[in-house]
């Protein structure tokens, strides 16, 4: 793109401080893969169908979109085959991100799904691999142990009917997701409606913790896509703000969730006191400390397990130290 600042402009469309204007018409060849990368082809496709938005050729952005929804309806039939799977193996489940926020944040998510990722019932991520891989489903990684898996492993990466599939353990990865409780995470869930059929999803404000701390805790450069997830939940009704902020310093997570809400307030979500409040956030020595065992470079592992051990409790520290 011309203007590198373009493609967080085009991920603000539609938002309540979003608006894209003079922007010089896009070139389908040069920008469309770009804005797939990002999971925006939804929003460019709105925005252009809403004149606010110019492509050179409007038809490749037409069969782009159409391609994308094709794969929505795909990833949401794959869904209900690996929902059954595990219900059958006595595992429960919520969906995270993705096709849960096709129905949570509404038709002004323009959402477009590339990838399927569930949250695991604590302590089952081993049973809930087995009984997809008895269902076809192939780990795209190797195995490290089942202790790993259960106690250690932030997710496991599987891929089922050549979609994506990530089964998550907790909400994030590292010393920031063992500070999180899973078991008042699972408590708390919420439902929506694939194929006119309920599947259980997390409660709005987990929800938006989740997506806040992915986009934060991102390797590389987040996908402006998932910056968008987290300004369209901001604006969710029903959202409790106060509990949410209660949670997440009584979590010790705030950094990363303060993080997350305020790439989404660059690209114009709704001003609202999350906002206000992560504006007013500043990190702890805690906090900086833990933020660098992310960082990418030589010793990344022994950085995180070293600050994992740090958040851990003596019992699950020795459970930690025998599962690597």
């Amino acid at each position: 793109m011309a203007d590198p600042g373009l493609l967080d402009v085009i991920a603000g469309w539609g938002l309540p401080d979003g608006v894209i204007d003079h922007v010089e018409p896009l070139r389908v060849e040069r920008d469309l893969s770009l804005v797939a990368e990002h999971h925006l082809t939804g929003v460019v496709h709105a925005a252009m169908h809403a004149g606010d938005l110019e492509f050179d050729r409007p038809d490749q952005v037409d069969e782009a979109y159409r391609q994308a929804m094709a794969s929505n309806s795909r990833l949401e039939a794959n869904l209900l085959d690996i929902s059954d799977v595990l219900g059958s193996a006595g595992i429960d489940h919520a969906v995270l991100r993705g096709i849960a926020l096709v129905d949570r944040a509404g038709p002004a998510a323009h959402r477009v799904c590339c990838g399927l990722d569930l949250l695991v019932q604590p302590g089952m991520l081993p049973e809930a691999v087995l009984a997809l891989e008895h269902a076809g489903a192939v780990r795209t990684e190797s195995v490290r142990s089942s202790t790993w898996e259960r106690r250690v492993a932030a997710s496991v990466p599987l891929a089922k009917d050549g979609d994506p599939l990530n089964l998550h353990r907790t909400l994030a990865p590292g010393p920031f997701g063992f500070a999180i409780a899973d078991d008042r995470v699972f408590a708390d869930v919420g439902t929506f409606a694939v194929v006119e059929r309920s599947l259980l999803t997390l409660s709005v404000e987990h929800h938006l913790l989740h997506v806040a701390m992915h986009v934060a805790l991102a390797r590389v450069r987040p996908r402006l896509g998932d910056v968008r997830d987290v300004a369209l939940l901001l604006s969710s009704p029903g959202l409790d703000a106060d509990r949410l902020i209660r949670t997440v310093v009584d979590w010790g997570v705030s950094s990363p969730f303060a993080t997350g809400v305020l790439a989404a307030d660059a690209i114009g979500a709704e001003a609202n006191g999350l906002v206000e409040w992560a504006r007013r956030h500043r990190d702890s020595r805690r906090d900086r400390r833990l933020r660098s065992s992310y960082a990418e470079g030589k010793g990344q592992a022994r950085r995180q397990a070293i600050a994992t051990l740090s958040v851990l409790g003596w019992r699950d520290r020795v459970a930690f130290l025998r599962s690597r």
